[in-house]
Parts: structure tokens; sequence; C-alpha cells
């Protein structure tokens, strides 16, 4: 009865950390992993029966930290292991020994990058 009790205040407990720090890992654009470590220790009752429980076990939140690309002007290279690349008209630059390297150049409005038409381009219109 008691352990019962116990497991189901357990799973309550959890449920309310993971939607607790749910948010706050959704909004800052990390991917969170809870992982909870469990070590069974025997608990010895009145009877000296060994029973495991999980009952307030460590949750320890592990975050992996997810970084996108870098948008500069001239990406240039930090190190020896960065290399160019050059993709869509854009050059890309990309690191084998430090991927936190990886950068892009930026893109130009659409009316910079827009062709213009023979009508557009006459100092005097023909209307």
């Amino acid at each position: 009865m008691n352990l019962q009790i116990l497991t189901r205040f357990q799973g309550t407990v959890n449920n309310l950390v993971k939607r607790a720090f749910t948010p706050m890992i959704n909004c800052r654009g990390i991917h969170g992993i809870c992982k909870s470590i469990f070590t069974p220790q025997p608990i010895v009752n009145n009877w000296s029966v060994s029973t495991e429980t999980q009952f307030l076990t460590p949750i320890i939140p592990q975050f992996n930290q997810v970084c996108g690309m870098k948008q500069r002007g001239k990406p240039q290279l930090r190190c020896k292991g960065c290399f160019y690349v050059a993709k869509e008209g854009r050059l890309f630059v990309y690191c084998r020994l430090k991927p936190r390297h990886k950068q892009m150049s930026m893109q130009k409005s659409f009316k910079y990058r827009r062709i213009l038409t023979f009508a557009y381009q006459k100092k005097e219109r023909d209307w």
C-alpha cells in the first residue's frame, strides 16, 4: 500500500518537474534531456524484508546546446580546421576541429537581388 502511494507520488513529482523545465528549455533554443539516475538501495522495514524504491530519486537534467550558423558579411577562417564551401550562391565556413566556427555569408535583401527588366533601367520613361 505504502509503496503504491510512494510510486504515484514520485510519478507526480517527475511530471511536475518536467512541465516546469520544458518551457524554459524550449524558449531558449536548447534541447534538453531529463534523465533520472536510479541506484536501488535496499530499505529494511520492521519485518526485515528489503524492497527497492524510486522515491525521491534525483532528476539530473542534461542540456545539449544547439548552436546554428553565424551570419557574417564576410566569413573568415578561424583555425586550421576551417574550410570554405560555396553552396547556392553563398559562402559557408565549416570546421572539422571546432563545430562552433560554422559561419555563412549574409544574403542581400530581395530589392538588391532582383533582376530589373529593360523598362526599369531607362532614365526617361517611354510613356
